[in-house]
């Protein structure tokens, strides 16, 4: 009988593992005033997302001045995040498997953005 519950719980561990994301890459970017060039404004990502595999999106970005807005486009569907100085971003988005082929983000600064964004790309 203790053999048998032993059994059960490492399927039970071993079920709730294969649950978890895990990190695949990630990419981030920093944006000073001073830097500023209306022509870099725009920065895209694209992504390339294999059959049979979730997909999660961490993004976390703050902002000291100015705006960034993070879109996050794939199939029909459009995430927007916009992030200022009193409105951070620690969001996750998920795109379940078999949805698209790719996914782009498009991250939008103006000239008085002084800030960061941290994308991780988790997958399951």
């Amino acid at each position: 009988m203790l053999a048998v519950c032993f059994a059960f719980a490492l399927t039970a561990c071993n079920n709730s593992e294969s649950d978890e994301f895990t990190s695949l890459q990630s990419f981030e970017y920093h944006f000073f005033p001073e830097e500023y060039e209306k022509e870099y404004s725009e920065h895209e990502k694209t992504i390339t997302l294999e059959a049979d595999t979730d997909y999660q999106f961490k993004v976390d970005a703050a902002c000291e001045s100015g705006t960034i807005e993070i879109s996050l486009t794939y199939e029909n569907a459009e995430e927007t995040i916009v992030v200022n100085s009193s409105a951070p971003c620690n969001d996750k988005i998920t795109i379940p498997a078999n949805t698209t082929e790719t996914a782009c983000f498009t991250i939008s600064v103006d000239s008085e953005t002084k800030g960061n964004v941290v994308v991780e790309v988790l997958t399951r």
